[in-house]
C-alpha cells in the first residue's frame, strides 16, 4: 500500500446482529482480495468468557472454538484477526444481570472503576481471548463513557478529576492485558475531550501508557481540513495514531455509500497529510443492526483503492469490486436509493426509508418530512432494486429486502398525510377507502418485507436478535390494523372524532423545510412520541 502500512475493517457484532462464522469467513475472503490486512469483530459481550456464564448469555456470543477457527482461517487468508472488546462502557447488556449491576456498575453501562469485580471480569476476558487469538493486538474500546466517575464511583470516593480516574483505570487494564501478552489500542474520544475539559492538555500524553495506541474515530465530516485538524490535535496525545472511518450501514435498512465514499476520500487525504499510516473502516450496527454489511462493499472497495493510490479512479474501483465481489459496482450503489426520496437527500446521511416505515399513521409526527411524489419515487426504487437483484450473482437477498421495503413505502410513506387530509376535509368515503384498501395492503407488504428481511438476517447473522425486529414489525402491523379500525368507526359515524388527526403536524427539526428528509434512526423515537418503557 502506497499511503498506508495497513488497512482494516471493524464489524459490529454487538447490536443484536452477531455475524455467522461462515459469513465472517466469506467477508474475510472479500477483504483479502481487496487488499485489507486486518479485521476486528466488535464484541461488547457477544463472545464467551470463561468463568462468566452470564456474559453474553442468550446474545449469540461467539464460542471459544468459533473464535479460534476464525482466527486460523483469517491467518490463512493473510488477515490478522484482532479482538475488539469493551473495558469500560457500552456494556449495557451485562448490566441486566444482578452480579454485574450490583458489584461492577458505576452508572448505566459503565464499569465501576476500582471495584475488584470489574478487574476480575477483565482478567477473565483477557485470559479467554489469549486462548483464541494469535495476535498481540487488542482493541479495548473505552469510548463514550460520559458519566464515568459520576455514579456509584462518586458515592464511594467523592468527586475527583475524571481524567485522572480514567488514566488510573487504563493503567490497571493495561497491566492485566500485558500479562496475557496483549498490546492495547483504545478509542480516543474520552481522553481527547477530558484532557481538554480538565485543562490537562500538556500533561495528558505523559499520563497515557506509552504502549497504548489511540484510535481517532470520525465518520461525520466532509472535508479534508476538518479531519486533518482533529488528527493533528489527537497526535498530541499519542505518537502512533490510527484513524477509523465509517461505511454507513447503520442508519436503518439501507446504506449511505455515496456519503461514506466522499468522507473516506477526504479522511484518507488527511491521513496522508498528517502521516497517519494505519486506518480501518467501521461497519456499525446502531439500533438493531438492520443494514447488511454487504450493502457497503462499494465503500470498502473505494477505501482499498485509496489506500493504494490517492488518485484512484472509479474505473479502478469497479475493476477491484468485480474481482473481489464477483458482481458489478453500479448494481450495489443502487442499494442507497431507498433513502433518496427528496432532492439532495442522497448526499446526506438521512434515513426516511426507516423512520417513514415506523411513523405512526394517526399521530404522524414525522409527516412534515414527507415530500411530494414519494409514492411514485418508492415504486420506481422497488422496481430498480428488484431488477438488480435478478442480475447479481451474490447476496441477492439484500436487494430483495430493500426492494420489498420500497414497496411498503409506496403505500406507507405518505399514508398518514393522505389520511389526515381526507379526515380534515370531512371526506368519510375517502377515509373508508383508505381503511379498507390502503391499510390492509400496507399490512400485506410489511409481512412480505418482514419475511425477506428474516431471510437476509439468517443468511448473514446468528438468529439471536431478530426477536427485536419481530417485535418492531409485528407492532407496526398491529398498529396499522388498529388505525384502520378506528378510521372505519369514524367513517361510519360510530365515533365523533379521531383526536390525533386533528393536531397540526409540526417540524421535527426546525431548520428543515416541509418535505425535506432528516436523519432519525432510533426506532423507539420514530414509532411513537409516547414512552415505550420506564425510565
Amino acid at each position: 500500500m502506497k499511503n498506508f502500512d495497513e488497512l482494516g475493517v471493524m464489524i459490529d457484532c454487538s447490536r443484536n446482529g452477531v455475524m455467522k462464522p461462515e459469513a465472517v469467513r466469506d467477508y474475510i475472503r472479500i477483504m483479502a482480495k481487496m487488499g485489507y490486512t486486518y479485521l476486528m469483530l466488535y464484541t461488547e459481550d457477544t463472545y464467551e468468557v470463561e468463568g462468566e456464564p452470564y456474559f453474553g448469555y442468550l446474545r449469540g456470543r461467539y464460542t471459544c472454538e468459533e473464535m479460534r477457527e476464525l482466527d486460523e482461517y483469517a491467518a490463512e487468508q493473510g488477515i490478522e484477526l484482532i479482538p475488539c472488546v469493551q473495558a469500560l462502557a457500552h456494556l449495557n447488556s451485562i448490566m441486566r444481570w444482578e452480579e454485574y449491576a450490583s458489584q461492577a456498575r458505576d452508572f448505566d453501562n459503565i464499569l465501576l472503576i476500582g471495584a475488584e469485580r470489574t478487574y476480575t471480569l477483565l482478567a477473565n476476558m483477557f485470559k479467554t481471548l489469549r486462548k483464541c487469538f494469535h495476535t498481540k493486538r487488542i482493541h479495548l474500546g473505552m469510548d463514550e463513557a460520559y458519566m464515568v466517575g459520576l455514579g456509584k464511583y462518586r458515592e464511594l470516593h467523592g468527586i475527583r478529576n475524571r481524567f485522572e480516574i480514567l488514566t488510573e483505570h487504563l493503567n490497571r487494564v493495561c497491566e492485566l492485558a500485558a500479562k496475557e501478552g496483549f498490546e492495547p489500542m483504545i478509542w480516543n474520544d474520552m481522553f481527547y475531550h477530558l484532557s481538554r475539559e480538565s485543562g490537562m492538555i500538556e500533561s495528558a500524553k505523559a499520563m497515557i501508557p506509552k504502549d497504548v495506541t489511540l484510535v481517532y474515530w470520525d465518520y461525520y465530516r466532509s472535508t479534508e481540513a476538518e479531519y486533518a485538524k482533529f488528527m493533528h490535535e489527537n497526535k498530541q496525545l499519542c505518537d502512533n495514531l490510527i484513524f477509523a472511518g465509517g461505511a454507513w450501514c447503520w442508519h436503518g435498512f439501507a446504506p449511505h455509500n455515496k456519503f461514506s465514499i466522499h468522507a473516506t476520500r477526504e479522511a484518507f487525504a488527511a491521513c496522508v497529510k498528517e502521516g497517519v499510516r494505519s486506518a480501518f473502516i467501521t461497519l456499525w450496527g446502531d439500533d438493531g443492526a438492520e443494514g447488511s454489511r454487504y450493502s457497503v462493499l462499494p465503500t470498502m472497495a473505494w477505501a482499498a483503492c485509496l489506500a493504494k493510490d490517492e488518485n484512484a479512479t472509479e474505473e479502478d474501483v469497479k475493476a477491484l469490486f468485480r474481482d473481489a465481489v464477483g458482481d458489478e459496482y453500479d448494481d450495489y450503489m443502487l442499494l442507497d436509493i431507498p433513502n433518496r426520496i427528496s432532492e439532495g437527500s442522497g448526499d446526506r446521511c438521512e434515513n426516511p426509508s426507516k423512520y417513514l416505515l415506523y411513523n405512526d399513521p394517526l399521530a404522524g409526527f414525522l409527516d412534515y418530512t414527507v415530500p411530494a411524489g414519494v409514492s411514485a419515487a418508492c415504486a420506481e426504487s422497488a422496481a430498480r432494486l428488484a431488477e438488480a437483484g435478478q442480475r447479481v450473482k451474490h447476496y441477492p437477498e439484500v436487494f430483495r429486502t430493500l426492494s420489498a421495503l420500497c414497496s411498503v413505502l409506496e403505500i406507507k410513506a405518505d399514508l398518514g398525510v393522505r389520511t389526515q387530509d381526507a379526515y380534515l376535509n370531512g371526506d368519510r368515503e375517502a377515509v373508508l377507502r383508505l381503511a379498507q384498501n390502503d391499510y390492509p395492503e400496507a399490512v400485506r407488504r410489511v409481512e412480505t418485507f418482514s419475511d425477506l428481511f428474516y431471510d437476509q438476517w439468517m443468511t448473514e447473522n446468528k438468529p439471536y436478535g431478530f426477536d427485536v425486529q419481530d417485535i418492531r414489525l409485528g407492532g407496526l402491523k398491529e398498529r396499522l390494523r388498529r388505525a384502520a379500525n378506528r378510521l372505519v368507526e369514524w367513517a361510519e359515524g360510530k365515533v365523533g372524532s379521531i383526536p390525533e388527526l386533528e393536531e397540526e403536524r409540526l417540524p421535527v427539526q426546525r431548520a428543515k423545510a416541509k418535505g425535506e428528509s432528516i436523519g432519525f434512526n432510533v426506532w423507539a423515537q420514530a414509532s411513537t412520541v409516547c414512552r415505550l418503557s420506564h425510565p
